[in-house]
């Protein structure tokens, strides 16, 4: 007797382990869900309740426990570089590095157009040049006056400015009115103010020289104005005691004071001789950043409306009984409850909300409402005939595994997301893994037990009742709701007897809403058509197969070229200031005149390493400081300062209490003992007054323990350049006095830090997105040759994004990174269905892949068209951040709709692995 094989179905080959597995998975997950929708059925509004009672716990938590991170600096650089180190470091033993705020003069005309030298220059002749400065002077007095109200308090500019002497009312101040130490008498009386600024001994009000280059911006275009002097610069240190406020570290005086500078300087200045004036402050670019980023919110309303619009276009039908537009809005309040619930929960387990973050409702609104769309797929295609839980339940076995799979696949790729040292691109991921989470949870909750009231009003109205079947949630059960039975009648044509369904208003709930004749609930909609008849007729023969693979290869290689030139920068104060700030002219006249990309830095000693006094030292210091000037990457102007040049200047001249008592072979302090006490006395009097917050002392101010000197950057140009420049001056200082355990820092480093690990991260995150999705593919597609086939699409989509950043004048940066992994999830969505219908369905790889495009082309092709209209709104924004996620939320829903839609059905076509044949599940 043979023993059939029960691993061998009746009418093919035995099937392999992996599809036999998929279908166990598959199977589980369908059940699940027919269990779940049959729950939903029964109790609606239970269901529908609890979620939104859930989703307004969350909401709840959001506003009470919200917590915002708006430092650029903590967000868009990696927690363990070693500036973070560094500066704290230098925040204990220095505090915050000074504010730098820079006001700008220039004549009232265009500089970039005005070709008449002498309209452009401030020093055209002597009468010119002291009108020039007398109304220069004019603006700094009303600076001096200018005052602002905090904590019960005046403050005015001796308040708030970096002051070397405490006992003084001398600001940290840098300007060509230093040369008459800012007293107007003396400007009026000075009869050569053009030979005053070239005698060459310029200082300001401690001393310290002052580079005209720093001061006086002169044209360097190498025309005929080439040399004319066009800007006045004013630089201005203010105190930075920075505190938490919402989600910011500020000094509040510092920073309410700087805003009112800019309405004095732009506003409340009224030059006497034509002079306009600017202010370049990156202070002032996060408040700036901020209010562009509010407004780009404020847009989503126009997303939503088309959103809103097109889900009604979508979930049209000509009857009124099968008429799903009204759902729409109930898709869209589960997207706004997905939405709110998973800021809510990321606020519970302390994610801080930021920045970025902001862009995340339009990720969700689209596939929010793409899992809508196959959910009523899904619906319309059961049979209309079946009892309620029966119809519901089918319904979710169907679209449930279906967006459970692409959601996964989203959610995997945002977990891979969070493995990185970025915070903004961490935290994104966490908030976006939730929100993806709550967006499918509430689709097949809260929107279901809509779908299940509207299915009882679609009973109702094919019975006959009022109002198209609607009726009121405490009205009880009547005849209306009775399941209509449907009857067996022949077909007009050819006379075979067919199924019709019906119901107690006989069919007169056939109509249409447009048009005459019946409404056919099975007829495929316009969509379905585009993507299921008309284009294989293309894409799927001899010519169209060659025109479409000839497109592929020619924008591939576009792309790849792309990919080489695409550069690494992050320039954190050109890009989010919006185009229309007043810091826009401050920083384009700052970058004309003065090389504006410059950075200062400063280099930090710690105590000698032997353990030995400064003095001892003394060779190092000076090596290291002239190490540091001679760095490739290290400005002439202005010149790398230091407080040990000055004090021994000072110790030899006729100024020095103590010139007679130097080393004469040295020209240095003969002991340890009377170089501290030397030192002291130079800090602590006018000649080095200036320096000695410089200078630190231990606790019996016995010794020194550290020290700083200040240089500038040259232009820095990119962000390999800028891991350049870190690493020279890293080195330079190591190389140069070890023995002091140097620190090259500025705040700016911590962004340039980030450039070290963020192309690294990205391509491992991708890499690791891909594998994680290629996995759950194969399980998925229970085929090897089918997940490469889908992987390689997502592959080809990226590679296009990528190549595509340089044509649309995108850089690679932290902000575009978090696009890249993005694009692995939402990619996969566009090929993974199509793949899966060609697999179970049976016949010719041509017809398969024709069957494939009609069974679930439509769909994809709304869900596409549906992101887009989410983020089409963000083609207007004024903010970095907004304008970089359209272009390449653009890019992602073009490349994975191209290659899942086109590029997929052509290679099916040709090398399409072997069917699984009819799946129970379809």
């Amino acid at each position: 007797m043979e023993i059939e094989n029960p691993n061998k179905a009746a009418d093919g080959p035995k099937k392999s382990v992996l599809v036999r597995f998929s279908e166990s998975v598959d199977s589980g997950i369908a059940n699940y869900f027919e269990r779940h929708g049959r729950f939903v059925a029964r109790r609606p509004y239970t269901v529908i309740i609890s979620s939104f009672v859930f989703s307004l716990l969350c909401a709840a938590a959001f506003f009470l426990l919200l917590e915002q991170e708006l430092d650029g600096e903590d967000l868009y650089t990696p927690s363990n570089a070693q500036s973070f180190d560094d500066r704290k470091f230098v925040t204990e033993v220095y505090g915050e590095p000074s504010l730098q705020t820079r006001v700008l003069l220039t004549k009232d005309v265009d500089l970039t157009k005005e070709k008449d030298c002498d309209l452009r220059n401030l020093f055209l002749n002597e009468a010119e040049a002291k009108k020039n400065l007398l109304d220069m002077m004019g603006l700094y007095e009303d600076m001096t006056e200018q005052s602002i109200e905090y904590d019960g308090k005046q403050w005015q500019l001796k308040d708030v400015c970096t002051r070397p002497d405490k006992e003084r009312d001398d600001c940290a101040i840098q300007s060509i009115l230093d040369a008459w130490g800012y007293d107007k008498q003396k400007l009026l009386d000075d009869e050569d103010v053009l030979g005053t600024i070239d005698s060459g001994d310029l200082r300001n009000s401690f001393g310290v020289p002052i580079d005209k280059g720093f001061v006086l911006g002169t044209n360097r275009d190498g025309g005929a104005c080439d040399g004319n002097v066009e800007v006045f610069q004013l630089a201005l240190e203010l105190e930075n005691d920075r505190v938490e406020r919402n989600g910011q570290t500020i000094d509040p005086e510092s920073s309410k004071w700087n805003k009112e500078l800019v309405k004095t300087v732009t506003k409340v200045w009224e030059s006497q001789n034509d002079l306009v004036g600017f202010i370049s402050s990156v202070e002032s670019v996060d408040e700036e950043s901020n209010k562009a980023i509010n407004r780009d919110v404020a847009k989503l309303t126009i997303g939503y409306v088309l959103i809103i619009f097109y889900s009604h276009v979508v979930l049209f039908k000509n009857s009124p009984v099968f008429n799903k537009s009204h759902l729409a809005k109930a898709a869209f309040v589960s997207v706004g409850m997905a939405i709110i619930s998973a800021f809510g929960l990321a606020q519970v387990v302390q994610v801080k909300f930021n920045f970025v973050v902001q862009t995340l409702p339009f990720l969700l609104l689209g596939l929010g409402m793409d899992d809508a769309f196959v959910i009523m797929g899904a619906y319309h295609s059961v049979n209309i005939d079946l009892p309620l839980e029966d119809r519901i339940g089918q319904t979710l076995s169907r679209a449930g595994s279906s967006i459970l799979v692409t959601s996964v696949t989203d959610m995997m790729a945002f977990v891979i997301g969070t493995y990185t040292e970025l915070p903004a691109l961490r935290d994104f991921a966490i908030y976006a893994f939730f929100g993806i989470f709550f967006d499918f949870l509430y689709q097949v909750t809260f929107f279901m037990g809509f779908v299940v009231l509207d299915a009882r009003r679609e009973i109702r109205a094919r019975n006959g009742a009022p109002c198209r079947g609607c009726a009121l949630p405490w009205t009880g059960p009547s005849e209306y709701d009775v399941q209509p039975v449907p009857s067996v009648v022949p077909d007009a044509e050819t006379g075979d007897k067919v199924t019709v369904q019906t119901g107690a208003a006989g069919n007169n709930w056939r109509r249409k809403i447009f048009g005459k004749g019946d409404y056919d609930p099975k007829s495929p909609s316009l969509a379905t058509r585009m993507m299921g008849q008309w284009l294989p007729k293309f894409t799927l023969n001899p010519i169209g197969t060659a025109v479409v693979l000839a497109v592929e290869i020619g924008v591939l290689a576009v792309a790849i070229y792309g990919c080489t030139q695409v550069i690494m920068d992050f320039q954190f104060r050109d890009w989010f200031t919006p185009d229309d700030s007043f810091l826009k002219d401050g920083f384009r006249v700052e970058d004309k005149y003065f090389s504006g990309d410059q950075q200062p830095f400063f280099i930090y000693t710690k105590e000698a390493t032997d353990g030995r006094d400064f003095f001892f030292h003394q060779d190092d210091y000076v090596a290291l400081v002239e190490g540091i000037r001679e760095t490739e990457f290290v400005a002439e102007i202005p010149r790398v300062t230091s407080w040990y040049d000055a004090f021994s200047s000072w110790l030899t001249s006729d100024d020095s209490p103590f010139k007679d008592s130097v080393d004469e072979s040295t020209g240095r302090a003969p002991n340890a003992t009377a170089f501290t006490d030397w030192t002291r006395f130079f800090l602590n009097n006018e000649a080095g007054i200036y320096y000695r917050d410089l200078v630190v002392y231990d606790d019996d101010a016995t010794k020194i323990i550290s020290t700083r000197f200040d240089g500038f950057t040259v232009d820095i140009e990119d962000g390999n350049m800028a891991i350049d420049v870190v690493d020279a001056l890293r080195d330079s200082s190591e190389a140069a006095a070890e023995i002091f355990s140097p620190i090259a820092y500025s705040p700016v480093f911590l962004f340039y830090d980030g450039f070290r690990v963020i192309a690294w991260e990205t391509v491992r995150n991708v890499l690791m997105a891909g594998v994680v999705v290629f996995v759950i593919l194969t399980i998925v597609l229970a085929d090897l040759v089918a997940s490469m086939i889908v992987t390689l699409m997502i592959a080809l989509t990226d590679i296009m994004l990528f190549g595509f950043l340089y044509y649309v004048d995108l850089t690679f940066n932290t902000v575009t990174a978090i696009n890249m992994v993005l694009a692995i999830g939402i990619a996969v969505d566009y090929s993974a269905h199509i793949c899966h219908s060609f697999l179970v369905l049976e016949g010719t790889k041509k017809e398969r892949a024709e069957g494939a495009l009609y069974r679930i082309g439509g769909e994809v092709l709304a869900g596409a068209f549906t992101t887009w209209l989410a983020i089409i709104v963000m083609s207007t924004a004024e903010h970095y951040i907004f304008q970089a996620f359209f272009k390449m939320f653009f890019a992602i829903i073009a490349a994975g709709a191209w290659h899942g839609l086109v590029i997929l059905p052509v290679v099916l076509r040709w090398i399409g692995p072997a069917s699984h044949g009819p799946h129970t599940q379809e």
